[in-house]
């Protein structure tokens, strides 16, 4: 397993890391930690750290990433509310995470508003 840090979204300016195993499967999912809240892209007690690394050593790609105005993120330049914004920029790390590495499908996990997002993304 191997860990890289990424730039994300068409600015740029969303940063996460990715956890990549030691062979990628395209037939895998990738898992994308969402933000627990204000919480930055390590997770509430390093828990995102944790869960992607356990997750690349098992085969799955995974990527952890601050939204924009949170953790080493650039705040947001445009007037685009709150939720539909972060619809917006979970759908550009996946979209990178598909040209880069290949997968096609995804889970999202978060808590507090990782996890409302991940159920918004879904619907």
């Amino acid at each position: 397993m191997r860990e890289r840090v990424q730039l994300f979204g068409a600015r740029r300016s969303l940063v996460g890391v990715v956890s990549v195993p030691d062979s990628v499967s395209g037939e895998r999912p990738a898992a994308v930690l969402l933000n627990a809240g204000l919480i930055h892209r390590i997770g509430p007690n390093r828990l995102h750290v944790q869960t992607a690394r356990a997750l690349a050593e098992h085969g799955f790609v995974s990527a952890r990433f601050d939204m924009s105005g949170r953790g080493d993120s650039d705040a947001r330049a445009d007037t685009v509310p709150w939720w539909e914004g972060s619809l917006a920029e979970i759908d550009q790390v996946l979209t990178a995470l598909s040209a880069t590495y290949g997968v096609t499908r995804f889970v999202l996990i978060g808590v507090c508003s990782g996890a409302a997002l991940s159920l918004g993304r879904a619907m």
